[in-house]
């Protein structure tokens, strides 16, 4: 699993800013974009949207690290159209590919 880095829409203003804007739980969600992260080449930035629940059709951001996601160097754009679980525990968001 990935530790989510980053989110589009942020929660309470004085959430810190790698808070989960989502309450605790599991979270399927469908990859819209992949790329790497400009300021480290360790991590892969993604934008999930969420699939079903209260929170459907939200996008968020999430860093994760490239060794997880896109092992041997492989471009991160081929994770478009993936599915996976965010799950969220104690408020910290964690990413997982369903492959």
């Amino acid at each position: 699993m990935s530790d989510a880095a980053d989110s589009t829409k942020g929660g309470a203003e004085d959430a810190p800013p790698d808070a989960a804007p989502l309450p605790d739980g599991s979270y399927d969600v469908f990859v819209i974009d992949a790329d790497q992260d400009p300021k480290d080449e360790r991590t892969v930035v993604i934008e999930v949207t969420l699939l079903d629940g209260e929170h459907k059709g939200e996008v968020l951001a999430l860093g994760c690290p490239a060794s997880e996601l896109v092992p041997g160097g492989a471009d991160p754009i081929e994770l478009l159209g993936e599915t996976g679980v965010l799950a969220v525990v104690d408020g910290a968001p964690r990413f997982q590919l369903d492959r």
